[in-house]
């Protein structure tokens, strides 16, 4: 139960993370998601996230209470004799994991319940409760798809794989329940969790670029021996589990869709390498060896044991030395949630007075002057906005690194000329991963600068950035793009930039990977891209480029590092540094996953605001 019920949760804090944690709960709160908002998560972000909010708290504490409970009902189903120790340390081994290695369980016990129906004969036990329980596994999994984008990918495979697997197996009556059961359940909790039934099919058509976007644009590079790892777990996992499934039709279905959850674990531990994901990934692999065991395709004999042994050591080692030292992953569930169920039993004013402690803190932290009408926050400053008490108005993406797609950075931009644009506009400039920082919704910068006029400049000290607070100008102001050269170029050549103190620079880049590169990218991650910045003197500075934002257009030179250089480039932000000549530049061994050449589209950006 600790696994998904949030009995402990977190509060808002001034970060990147608590931007969007924040941000979602009160997005959730004022029904706001799919049409206008869109990110990575849904309305039941916060049992993913563990952020409490006072509206929302239900959501968390019920919604994970459910996945809670189908779970368990799923793996005492699958228990019986010879199988109640895997069962018990699956139970264990489940809280102790990342929450994206704990999010695929559910789909997983679906496709192991749904085996174990398949393959019930007069020698094995029973499979009765495994019919029983896997009617009700399918509302657990109509909340998975609305806690996060790629849980709804699993969900949906699995859920067509037990389908199918039913439907092969003349059980097409419990197949055709179980899929109803499971599409229905999510417009019934999309209308629990306050949200507009007429915007859950925006969920899913705008949560697709979030979702096939991802590897573009938030990859990070990491140890290789990390992903070697994950494969000789796998080994593992073929060696003493897989190997010896029973094969038939059923056990086809079931080695791919185990295969499809070990592709999606690969995906999530080693796209975006550091930190927790790659113990995530291993976690999953540990599930996925423990779930063909509970499949009770094969009996759990000593060799099988010692190679299931491996695995959770192995696992366990990677995620107490990347996730933050000894003792943090078993503290989580088996030392806080007990203190948070107790808090939140016998101490009335917990968590609301918790809550309230830290929205006084983000207001003392990172200050916002009272705004009349709606406002929203550049880049992902909402919890210093919501703390504030103001009237928040989000564009589509609710953080800007998250826009990486052309779709959605028109979206962002087409929002402010649209009849739900904020009245104001807190502005910081934040790149994340060392991007060139004119790149995060940089479409959009034009209009901020034509349609808004500058009020003040103030620090939030939280963030170690400067806001500038920006209003709706009564009398709109325009930009021109005046077309300078329109040229290809390979990697490495030094494009030339003019030197007038005057001129901002505006640019579309087209730059494509080859058809290898897409492979590459689909069963792994796109290989970087640089932009090298190039100064008098022999000065050189890299950013991350990341390729499918620059296609609709970004402020090129000069380089705009804080608020205050934003505001100042309707004058060519003379104070902002304006280089000789830029670059691109691939991690070189690479080279052959991109097209050799690349277009330029050079532009003098002009506004004209007074």
């Amino acid at each position: 139960m600790s696994a998904f019920v949030v009995f402990a949760p977190s509060f808002p804090i001034a970060t990147l993370g608590g931007g969007w944690q924040f941000g979602m709960t009160e997005a959730t709160r004022a029904g706001l998601l799919g049409n206008p908002l869109t990110f990575t998560f849904g309305p039941f972000s916060s049992i993913y996230s563990s952020m409490y909010q006072p509206e929302t708290d239900g959501l968390m504490i019920y919604g994970g209470l459910l996945l809670a409970v189908t779970a368990t009902l799923g793996l005492l189903s699958l228990a019986g004799p010879g199988r109640w120790l895997p069962a018990l340390g699956f139970s264990l081994f489940l809280p102790l994991v990342d929450m994206d290695a704990q999010l695929v369980a559910i789909p997983l016990l679906v496709l192991l319940l749904a085996y174990r129906v398949c393959e019930s004969r007069p020698d094995k036990p029973d499979s009765g409760w495994c019919r029983v329980a896997l009617p009700f596994m399918m509302p657990a999994l109509g909340v998975l798809v609305l806690v996060k984008g790629t849980s709804a990918i699993s969900a949906f495979a699995m859920v067509f794989l037990a389908a199918a697997m039913l439907g092969l197996a003349g059980k097409a009556r419990l197949a055709g329940m179980c899929a109803v059961l499971f599409i229905c359940a999510i417009p019934i909790f999309w209308l629990v969790s306050y949200q507009d039934l007429a915007s859950l099919p925006a969920y899913f058509s705008k949560g697709l670029y979030i979702v096939t976007g991802y590897a573009d644009a938030m990859s990070r590079p990491g140890p290789y021996w990390h992903i070697g790892v994950f494969f000789l777990a796998c080994g593992f996992l073929y060696t003493f589990h897989l190997r010896r499934l029973q094969i038939g039709v059923s056990g086809y279905i079931l080695l791919l869709g185990m295969a499809m959850l070990l592709f999606l674990g690969f995906k999530e531990g080693f796209v975006r390498h550091g930190g927790r994901h790659p113990a995530a990934a291993l976690g999953i692999a540990v599930l996925v060896a423990w779930g063909s065991t509970l499949a009770g395709a094969h009996e759990f004999g000593r060799l099988r044991q010692a190679g299931l042994a491996v695995g959770v050591t192995v696992a366990c080692w990677l995620a107490v030395t990347l996730t933050g030292g000894p003792g943090r992953e078993v503290m989580r569930p088996y030392g806080q949630a007990p203190v948070g169920l107790y808090l939140r039993l016998f101490e009335p004013g917990y968590p609301r007075a918790r809550f309230e402690q830290s929205l006084a803190k983000i207001r003392e932290t990172a200050p916002l002057p009272a705004l009349k009408g709606t406002t929203d926050v550049y880049s992902f400053s909402q919890a210093a906005l919501i703390a504030a008490g103001l009237e928040w108005a989000p564009r589509p993406v609710l953080q800007s690194y998250s826009a990486y797609t052309p779709e959605l950075l028109r979206a962002d931009a087409d929002h402010l000329t649209g009849p739900d644009a904020p009245r104001n506009v807190i502005f910081s400039v934040q790149p994340i991963d060392n991007r060139i920082p004119m790149l995060e919704d940089g479409n959009s910068w034009p209009l901020l600068l034509s349609l808004y006029q500058p009020v003040e400049v103030r620090k939030l000290p939280a963030y170690g950035v400067d806001a500038a607070i920006l209003q709706r100008r009564q009398a709109p102001g325009s930009y021109e793009l005046q077309p300078l050269s329109d040229k290809t170029y390979r990697f490495g050549e030094r494009i030339a930039l003019p030197q007038d103190a005057q001129t901002v620079l505006w640019a579309e880049i087209d730059v494509r990977p080859s058809l290898l590169g897409r492979v590459w990218g689909l069963l792994y991650k796109s290989p970087l891209l640089f932009m090298t910045y190039h100064f008098s003197g022999g000065v050189n500075h890299a950013f991350r480029y990341i390729y499918r934002m620059g296609e609709t257009g970004f402020v090129l030179s000069p380089i705009v590092n804080n608020a205050s250089d934003f505001i100042a480039l309707p004058r060519g932000a003379p104070d902002a540094p304006r280089p000789e000549a830029v670059s691109l530049n691939s991690e070189g061994w690479v080279d052959w996953l991109w097209r050799p050449e690349y277009r330029v589209r050079l532009y003098r950006l002009t506004v004209s605001a007074d």
